[in-house]
């Protein structure tokens, strides 16, 4: 799949918008939305690539299996190995810090976290955020044997399905008593705004002609700003009307994706291409998982002298620690990504596996 300018600067700002959620709270669902950004985007990205796979087999140059092999011994070569081993060290901190052992612990292995954080409404900081990769492997395991088995004259109908499904869960969510911690976490929700850059994904290749102007991208831009600013207070006081703006913000961070993929050429775009901030999205990945260990020992180790912390005032003071924490999360994910994440990745690529795996390029790095 040919690499699209602009997503990797996309994933830097929701990986930032992430951070400064997690950092400092604001009382504004910046987080959440920046996890959307991440689903649209990924189901945009992954459809595509599994539409091609399609494709070539539907034009005789691959086969069902080796396509299907392909697809996952990619998607694990890039996700697993920095999963698993942040994973074990998050575990490992966790049980000598407490005595005892993570609960729901299996949960985490077997990419259910948010299933079980679901049922228990309630999750440890250091890996709450592992809920979301969850979504995404269950929507790799659910959504790739279908796409690549099934003809392409259904892949919009199978997206567009998926999409409806996941509205309705959405809306029935509250009837069945879950709380909007729970509704968060629920993987049909979130299966939909997957759908949803699957659906443009689908209808890009279908629909060459098709484009998104400015001017409805800077509507959808204003819709998503709105969204964040007003979400709560419209939750608190008119609940009725917070799904159908919702989903009206998740149509418009779709609609803001896909004309970045229409205007490959555009000021923001150029941007977004910018190094150091397309080099945050390359590494946003680990970027992601190391984020709230590195809060948590910034929070717990670091401390201003007094001289300091009294001068300056309160705000100042968090910006400091805010840039300080960045930085520190950056160098670790640098350093992740080029020792440890990179070299599996040249691994791959410079084997003879049996399977017929083509070079991964930048967008099937795939960051949450």
């Amino acid at each position: 799949m040919k690499r699209i300018k602009g997503f990797d600067g996309l994933r830097a700002i929701a990986v930032t918008s992430v951070f400064a959620g997690h950092m400092r709270p604001l009382g504004i669902p910046l987080s959440a939305v920046a996890v959307y950004f991440f689903f649209v985007l990924s189901g945009f990205l992954i459809t595509g690539i599994l539409t091609d796979q399609r494709r070539s087999i539907e034009e005789g140059r691959a086969g069902i299996t080796s396509e299907i092999k392909s697809f996952y011994f990619r998607r694990s070569l890039r996700i697993f190995p920095i999963y698993y081993l942040t994973l074990f060290l998050y575990a490992s901190w966790i049980t000598v810090d407490s005595a005892q052992w993570p609960a729901g612990m299996l949960s985490y292995v077997f990419y259910y976290s948010n299933i079980w954080m679901l049922y228990q409404n309630d999750c440890n900081f250091l890996l709450c955020h592992f809920w979301s990769l969850a979504v995404e492997e269950q929507f790799y395991v659910f959504l790739a044997p279908l796409l690549i088995f099934l003809a392409l004259a259904l892949h919009f109908r199978i997206m567009l399905g998926v999409f409806i499904f996941g509205t309705l869960s959405l809306f029935l969510a509250p009837l069945l008593g879950l709380t909007p911690h729970a509704q968060y976490w629920l993987s049909t929700t979130n299966f939909s705004m997957l759908a949803a850059g699957g659906i443009m994904s689908v209808l890009c290749r279908r629909l060459p002609t098709l484009k998104i102007s400015t001017g409805v991208a800077i509507v959808a831009a204003i819709v998503v700003v709105a969204f964040i600013a007003g979400s709560e207070p419209l939750r608190s006081h008119i609940p009725a009307l917070y799904y159908p703006f919702f989903w009206v913000a998740i149509v418009g961070i779709t609609m803001m994706v896909t004309w970045i993929t229409h205007h490959q050429e555009s000021g923001l775009v150029r941007f977004l291409e910018w190094q150091p901030i397309r080099y945050l999205g390359v590494i946003s990945y680990g970027f992601y998982l190391i984020h709230p260990a590195t809060i948590h020992i910034y929070r717990a180790w670091v401390t201003w002298p007094t001289i300091v912390s009294s001068t300056l005032p309160k705000d100042g003071l968090a910006a400091i620690n805010a840039l300080a924490c960045f930085g520190l999360t950056f160098l670790l994910s640098h350093l992740s990504w080029k020792f440890f994440e990179k070299p599996i990745l040249r691994l791959r690529d410079s084997g003879k596996p049996s399977l017929p795996v083509e070079p991964m390029n930048l967008e099937e790095r795939g960051a949450l």
